[in-house]
């Protein structure tokens, strides 16, 4: 399980759980941590007072699961935190039903569902997956289920107590004691925000009464109780005509206050009054948890110092981001399903892990559907790649540096990616071009697990996953001398192949219907679809650019027809129109400058690559297009024809 220590934030926080089973599992993870936090147990009918029973205690953030999360986020305004399901719930609760019978159905809300239909894949069995919105339908629902010969079902207490009626055996939904440790890191994440949140806002509060600002008080009724003299400056408005009248009968910005009598706060809301603009803040009176009125404050001139938005910076710790999830990575051949059986395996472990793979193959995809998968997830997912950046800058992008490191540094240094990764994955791409002076750099943080930034003494431990990945061919660079051999045997703990388009048998056609939605939709097209003899051609072709090169041909033969599908002469002529861009015979033929064919002397490359440059305007996007080749390919070759 993942180490944590007792914090002062756990007596905020309670478990409220339906499932019986769930309730002594998650006691012995807060037993194994010694964490002062509340474990409760409801029937589903009782959830709300339980709840609010909770609320009373000081309760401020209640993590759950299921149908109960859902309940819970309709009938409260605190954070809910779910306990996610893990492929491993699936597996243990699976084989437990799979001992009274192979006729199984799953039985829960969307959360559980939605997580079993995104592994469904990987159980090795056809298991029924039935999706409940309301409480009340778990009978009928599993009368029926019973009828169409399904003898055991797995699910919540709800799916439990439907099933004894029915006469089905029922499997409780097993938990896993680290997805029970990840819920309650979030939770005391979510908490901290927003304890950070409310000292900070009640310091501008404090910052707001100590300037010299137009400050009206109004109560709960709506009755203004007082008004200084710049607030009535600001307003053309004289004390008497204001005092104790209503504030929407006498203030331009009723609106804004009504917000406030609901809870909300406003800042830095510009309106115009009587030619001047004038800067509002107004944030509602709280009086045991109660809106009993609210204050307006007003200034004039561009005083206000853009305060709330700098708490929000702070508390957004959304950062790097991984996007793409395994359900992202279209495909249904055998090849590509078992790549993606293998990378979740590799998912589930901490290991470095190597992705191999040609140019648009989907190495990051990957990457990021990895580090979605792991125990990582809740933290930074930062991608760097090495072939871009000269070595100087790339070291000092990796490790960071202190201040004065070097002319140009910032005054107060700067972390480096191993620092903003931390507790979560980097991601190497490109990993065979980066310098080898920085390489046994590298080497220290995977063997150390700690970082000394440029120009500094002070070591720093750092808590990541690496994820590499190259289209070449390092275990040739390791003999050559270029890579050294102990930084890839680190790197290549675990090792994933990705497999080039034309070895993935019939997902030419998957992924170019994939790719004609998508770019209909992105440019309002309607497109019916492509004919069988234009996939015949795209199933001819050879793809050195993969999938990457198969999306920009669908995308190029969109935009160019006039037609209402794709036929084989829209994508003739999408081809066709590449070829009258380029001017020279070998720019024709795309993929010559590609990596692993390459055969032109030096000299006719630099001819080549320069004449695309110049057809480009210095677009080197464009100029690597023209060529063939990814970006980042062109920029090794500039960098090795020393252009």
């Amino acid at each position: 399980m993942i180490n944590i220590v007792p914090s002062e934030l756990d007596k905020n926080i309670a478990m409220l759980l339906t499932n019986r089973d769930v309730v002594p599992e998650a006691e012995k993870v807060i037993s194994h941590y010694n964490l002062d936090m509340k474990v409760c147990f409801s029937e589903m009918e009782n959830a709300d007072h339980a709840a609010r029973e909770l609320l009373n205690e000081g309760i401020k953030v209640i993590i759950s699961r299921g149908g109960m999360s859902m309940y819970l986020r309709s009938v409260l305004s605190i954070p809910i935190i779910t306990i996610d399901y893990k492929y491993k719930d699936f597996a243990r609760s699976i084989e437990l039903a799979s001992r009274v019978s192979s006729k199984i159905a799953i039985v829960s809300f969307n959360q559980a569902i939605s997580a079993a239909q995104s592994v469904a894949q990987y159980f090795g069995q056809r298991i029924e997956l039935v999706q409940i919105d309301d409480f009340k339908k778990f009978d009928s629902t599993l009368s029926e289920l019973k009828n169409k010969g399904i003898e055991v079902i797995i699910g919540g207490y709800s799916a439990q107590v439907a099933a004894k009626k029915t006469g089905l055996a029922c499997v409780s939904m097993q938990v896993d004691e680290d997805a029970i440790t990840a819920a309650i890191i979030e939770a005391r994440r979510t908490l901290s925000m927003l304890n950070q949140y409310e000292i900070k806002l009640q310091t501008i509060l404090s910052i707001l009464k100590s300037v010299p600002s137009g400050i009206i008080a109004v109560d709960i009724s709506g009755k203004i109780l007082n008004i200084n003299t710049i607030a009535q400056e600001l307003l053309n408005l004289n004390y008497a005509d204001i005092i104790n009248k209503k504030y929407d009968k006498v203030l331009p910005f009723a609106s804004v206050i009504g917000k406030a009598f609901s809870g909300v706060s406003v800042f830095r809301e510009i309106f115009e009054n009587n030619g001047e603009y004038l800067a509002l803040n107004c944030v509602p009176i709280i009086t045991d948890g109660l809106v009993t009125g609210a204050v307006i404050n007003l200034q004039g001139e561009s005083e206000i110092k853009y305060i709330d938005a700098q708490i929000r910076k702070k508390i957004d710790t959304s950062g790097h981001l991984a996007k793409n999830k395994f359900e992202n990575i279209i495909g249904e051949s055998n090849i590509i399903l078992e790549t993606k059986r293998k990378a979740f395996t590799y998912a589930s472990v901490d290991s470095t892990v190597l992705i191999k793979g040609d140019t648009g193959t989907g190495k990051e995809l990957f990457a990021q559907s990895i580090h979605n998968s792991s125990k990582r997830k809740l933290h930074p997912f930062v991608a760097v790649n090495c072939a871009v950046l000269p070595e100087s800058l790339l070291e000092s992008e990796l490790f960071g540096y202190v201040r004065g490191a070097f002319t140009g540094a910032k005054s107060e240094g700067k972390a480096g990616i191993f620092e903003l990764a931390h507790k979560g994955t980097i991601f190497l791409d490109e990993i065979g071009e980066m310098p080898v002076g920085i390489q046994p750099r590298l080497l220290r943080v995977i063997q150390e697990k700690e970082i000394v930034r440029i120009g500094g003494e002070k070591v720093i431990p750092v808590d990541v996953r690496i994820l590499a990945a190259t289209n070449r061919n390092l275990y040739d660079d390791v003999k050559s001398g270029k890579f050294r051999a102990d930084l890839y045997y680190r790197l290549s703990v675990l090792v994933l192949p990705l497999p080039p388009l034309r070895e993935r048998q019939g997902d030419i056609r998957i992924l170019a219907s994939h790719f004609l939605r998508f770019y209909a939709k992105k440019y309002s097209l309607t497109i019916d679809g492509i004919d069988e003899e234009a996939f015949e051609v795209l199933e001819k072709m050879d793809f050195p650019g993969n999938v990457r090169e198969l999306s920009n041909l669908i995308e190029r033969s969109i935009v160019l027809s006039k037609s209402d599908h794709i036929g084989k002469k829209e994508l003739l002529d999408a081809l066709d129109e590449e070829e009258k861009n380029n001017s020279s015979p070998v720019l024709r033929d795309p993929g010559l400058l590609r990596e692993n064919k390459f055969t032109i002397p030096c000299q006719e490359q630099k001819r080549l690559i320069l004449e695309a440059l110049m057809k480009s305007g210095g677009n080197k996007a464009e100029a690597a297009r023209l060529l063939g080749i990814g970006r980042t390919s062109l920029w090794r070759k500039i960098k090795q024809l020393q252009l």
